[in-house]
């Protein structure tokens, strides 16, 4: 099984709430149909309430947490 990590998804401030970030995500889950490939991991900082919801929206679950000096 292969599992793809999307490390970067952002969205200009002034374009947020218009869609462009589930577009770019449509397109990058379409890519991994192509390829088979099932499982995404994405990350971003605690305290983005914002992208949390986003991902939470998209069906991302936490599963795991990093923590860095």
């Amino acid at each position: 099984d292969q599992e793809a990590e999307l490390e970067t998804l952002v969205v200009a401030s002034h374009l947020r709430g218009s869609g462009l970030g589930s577009r770019l995500l449509g397109v990058v889950d379409s890519e991994l149909d192509v390829r088979g490939i099932t499982d995404l991991t994405v990350g971003f900082i605690p305290g983005n309430d914002g992208a949390q919801r986003f991902y939470e929206r998209h069906g991302f679950r936490p599963r795991w947490f990093v923590f860095v000096r």
